[in-house]
């Protein structure tokens, strides 16, 4: 318990003083000066630009198991218990494994789980579907977003 406070108070002062360090450069020396120009190129790029712009994906079977990635890892980052990016990491893995089929050759490999690898493979189909159903979506904002940016 005495290693765990004192862990928290030496995370606490390193936070403190980078934060002192940190806050001696928001006022800045004055010295740096900027381009005019360069925010002129910025402004003019901006006007240029229509907005949002979301690429529109084809759903081919190696976009959905992207897509099932992906949606494993929104799901890890909202999950209610453990939400977090750690979480979403682990999960994105996971999903990665049972869409590739490399969770259910590993379960194949040991004896122990050899009696569920076939409910990892069909684990492994529905993460594949779940996947088609986030591309859709995705795809479905994406121009609906052009819609109303054009």
């Amino acid at each position: 318990m005495a290693s765990a406070r004192l862990l928290i108070v030496a995370v606490l002062a390193t936070a403190a003083l980078l934060m002192l360090h940190g806050a001696a450069f928001v006022g800045g020396s004055g010295n740096i000066q900027r381009s005019p120009t360069r925010s002129l190129r910025i402004a003019a790029a901006a006007e240029g630009s229509s907005g949002l712009s979301l690429p529109v994906f084809e759903e081919t079977e190696e976009n959905h198991t992207s897509a099932s990635v992906v949606f494993y890892f929104v799901l890890g980052l909202v999950f209610p218990v453990l939400h977090g990016f750690n979480l979403g990491l682990i999960l994105a893995a996971i999903g990665y494994f049972l869409t590739n089929g490399g969770l259910a050759n590993f379960a194949k490999k040991i004896e122990a789980t050899r009696d569920y690898a076939g409910t990892v493979e069909e684990a492994g189909v529905y993460s594949v579907k779940a996947g088609s159903y986030a591309l859709k979506a995705y795809n479905f904002v994406a121009t609906k977003a052009k819609e109303l940016t054009a």
